[in-house]
């Protein structure tokens, strides 16, 4: 992990803009250019597509979506994954960022 940005120090929580911007600006990444891959609570996979970013919900297929304040699966119509590894296929081949895959 090249960033990590905290709430309490970014001082803005999901779906705020300005967290996902500090984690961008660190990257030096441009929101068009990012992935934001989330459980899908608090809004987040909805905020990271309104500044632009491909949200992908990561949802374990033994998770039943009834934790507070996470989106129903039935709710996301956007790219979804079971397992981490499944987030490669989302990334150009060829981009800097696609050599862990």
């Amino acid at each position: 992990m090249d960033h990590a940005s905290f709430s309490c120090v970014v001082r803005a929580d999901k779906p705020d803009a300005a967290i996902y911007l500090d984690a961008l600006t660190a990257l030096e990444s441009a929101p068009r250019a990012s992935l934001f891959v989330g459980d899908g609570s608090s809004d987040e996979l909805a905020g990271a597509e309104r500044l632009g970013m491909k949200a992908i919900l990561i949802r374990a297929e033994d998770d039943d979506g009834t934790f507070p304040g996470r989106i129903a699966p039935s709710d996301w119509h956007g790219a979804a994954v079971s397992q981490l590894a499944d987030v490669c296929q989302f990334i150009e081949a060829g981009s800097s960022r696609s050599q862990g895959c």
